[in-house]
């Protein structure tokens, strides 16, 4: 049974009641990826299909071999929705970033939303909102809204974004990594092209959006209008998931993410062919000194003499980075644990 949420006249006054969008046999693509979701998907796939829209979209389920019952369960809801329910069902387990490759690449829509099988939207006019701010609005090339962030472990929840400013994003905030764009969030235009080495980058959200914010800005609507869920069996929410096998430590984890982001930003910078390689290079720099920081923290020598080492080696992205600056990362919890003891002497 599907969710219908109790209809709101004014809402439907304006967001259904004007001209409709049918210029495109089928304006919107949901591209929903899902692997072992059989607790969420259900969720997850009502909340699509409950949405209240004046265009016609479609629900595109890429399916990756899940050893659980979510396979079954996508193939009961295209029996029942066959027009409107695309599936795209692996032959075999191909990870998280083919997977999703595969099922952008299925979406036909002039538009494309993203909702993952264990996200969920809250809003059922969700869709209009957004389709009608691009509409109407070229010069963006996508738009993302807030949510709720809810952490399936400890039943905890709280509001991704709490801000009083303009949180629209262009390219140097997303090179900076200075917002919070949750993927099931996001609706885009279908005019854009991956790279490709997209299916070789450990993780995607953040990548794509480089990608959007390159092509044009990307507006935010302060309204929550879906969940985000952590838990502990998904696919790179759990961004460590590989690296868990083999080290439970939170700063080696932390230091294994750090350098992901590395690589995804020296791969964007090449991509690009340098034009923006300033930006790309400070925030390099800043990755690097991360990474020595959290070696400091451990009061491990070997670890700190490595990472200055790794910046040295990689002076191509690291020339703004002086002695000076290597100093005052190496001494700041030295000159802190100094000035914690000169104020609670014992």
């Amino acid at each position: 049974m599907l969710l219908f949420w109790k209809s709101n006249e004014k809402y439907e006054k304006r967001y259904l009641r004007q001209p409709t969008l049918m210029n495109h046999s089928i304006l919107v693509s949901v591209c929903a990826i899902t692997y072992n979701h059989e607790e969420y998907i259900v969720q997850a796939i009502e909340s699509i299909l409950s949405q209240k829209t004046n265009f016609t979209f479609e629900l595109v389920i890429g399916e990756d071999y899940s050893t659980d019952n979510t396979r079954k369960i996508v193939l009961d809801f295209k029996a029942r929705y066959p027009d409107k329910i695309k599936l795209l069902l692996q032959e075999k387990n191909v990870g998280m970033m083919q997977n999703f490759i595969d099922t952008l690449n299925t979406c036909s829509g002039t538009y494309i939303a993203l909702c993952e099988g264990d996200d969920y939207w809250s809003d059922p006019y969700k869709l209009q909102k957004q389709v009608n701010f691009l509409e109407t609005n070229n010069v963006y090339q996508a738009c993302y809204h807030n949510t709720i962030d809810r952490d399936e472990n400890s039943s905890k929840s709280k509001v991704a974004i709490n801000a009083e400013v303009n949180c629209d994003v262009d390219l140097v905030d997303l090179i900076s990594n200075r917002c919070d764009i949750k993927i099931l969030s996001l609706v885009m235009r279908n005019n854009f092209t991956l790279p490709i080495f997209f299916k070789d980058l450990a993780f995607g959200d953040w990548p794509l959006c480089i990608t959007l914010a390159e092509k044009g800005k990307i507006k935010y609507i302060d309204e929550i209008m879906g969940t985000y869920r952590y838990w502990k069996g998904d696919d790179f929410k759990g961004v460590y998931r590989q690296f868990r096998k083999k080290d439970n430590s939170k700063t080696k984890r932390a230091k294994y993410f750090t350098r992901c982001l590395i690589d995804i930003l020296k791969k964007y910078d090449e991509y690009y062919d340098h034009k923006y390689e300033a930006l790309f290079k400070k925030e390099i720099s800043n990755k690097y000194l991360t990474l020595l920081n959290y070696s400091v923290k451990s009061f491990d020598v070997q670890l700190i003499l490595d990472s200055v080492t790794e910046i040295k080696k990689n002076r191509k992205y690291n020339k703004s980075i002086s002695a000076v600056d290597i100093l005052k990362v190496v001494l700041n919890p030295f000159i802190m644990k100094i000035k914690s003891f000169r104020s609670n002497p014992i």
